[in-house]
């Protein structure tokens, strides 16, 4: 489960918002990101709006001593908690290495799994990926309006693009050698 953080609607600017919830196993709790972190994801779900923040998530993998994370998406609609909207930060950092995906032909639905592969460090300058749905409730928000967004035809493009592609040489499966008789 992603450290997601949470803030009630009120503001209309994303810099404005106050994340002072956090989302746990059974809901959601009182918890703040790190003053300073860097949003690299959100979303909105009714009267609430969901981050995931740089910062957190790296130290979230770096307790846990993660050696993979699980990204699932669908790019059918505008599902509120699409972990897909990480992909573009996680091929973006070093630390991770993509090392399985699902096919084309198990689209809208899809899988990656990426390997933790290095010191876990954040990236000079992450871009802030969201939902359509974060950009119509903060439409006065410049920063927002020019974020990329994942949903409709460019997410498909996207994550069709990243499905095409063979996976990294050294995250390949070496292949295991047959004994003929």
């Amino acid at each position: 489960l992603f450290p997601q953080y949470g803030a009630r609607f009120g503001p209309t600017r994303f810099a404005d918002l106050d994340f002072n919830e956090r989302s746990g196993w059974l809901g959601r709790v009182p918890g703040r990101p790190p003053k300073g972190a860097t949003p690299i994801a959100a979303t909105r779900s009714g009267q609430l709006f969901g981050a995931v923040f740089e910062q957190p998530l790296l130290a979230d993998l770096a307790r846990h001593r993660s050696k993979y994370l699980v990204v699932t998406g669908n790019v059918a609609g505008n599902p509120a908690f699409d972990a897909g909207r990480l992909v573009p930060y996680l091929e973006a950092n070093p630390s991770f290495r993509r090392v399985f995906t699902t096919t084309a032909a198990d689209l809208p639905e899809f899988v990656f799994i990426y390997e933790v592969v290095g010191p876990l460090t954040p990236v000079a300058h992450p871009t802030l990926v969201v939902a359509d749905t974060v950009m119509l409730e903060l439409a006065q928000d410049k920063a927002v309006q020019a974020a990329p967004h994942f949903s409709g035809p460019d997410y498909s493009a996207y994550i069709s693009g990243i499905l095409a592609a063979p996976l990294p040489v050294s995250a390949a499966t070496p292949a295991i050698p047959v004994a003929h008789p």
